[in-house]
């Protein structure tokens, strides 16, 4: 379950940031209230490309930021250890994705560098058998 999420310099927002709770699962609002945007924050955290042009007018670099809560699933741990990663601690996943505005930079994991192949590879690991 996502329990944070963080959006610095994204689109049009300048800085949002939600604490989500157990049972959260819809996302309403009126036209131009965010929804796409924080869309398009959680598909930056799942890996998928990013234009340049995603970093608000004026900005260096967009980031994006997530804690997830894990529990006490070992196939997380599993995971991550394959792709030379630290495990979670205290059940949480950390992921910060960073866009900048004139050059590429990395993303993290578990507050190390990972390539976005890593990061996709993340998502299914809690459909996993």
């Amino acid at each position: 379950m996502i329990r944070r999420l963080v959006i610095r310099d994204l689109a049009l927002m300048d800085r949002a940031e939600l604490e989500l709770g157990a049972g959260f699962t819809v996302v309403t609002g009126e036209t131009g209230a965010g929804k796409s945007v924080l869309l398009g924050a959680l598909s930056l955290l799942a890996g998928h490309r990013a234009a340049k042009t995603v970093v608000r007018k004026g900005a260096e670099e967009s980031v994006v930021e997530a804690e997830f809560e894990i529990g006490e699933d070992p196939r997380f741990d599993v995971l991550l250890q394959e792709l030379d990663l630290p495990v979670c601690d205290e059940g949480l996943l950390l992921l910060k994705r960073s866009v900048h505005a004139s050059k590429g930079r990395p993303r993290w994991r578990n507050c190390n560098n990972s390539a976005n192949s890593g990061l996709i590879s993340t998502g299914p690991a809690s459909r996993r058998s």
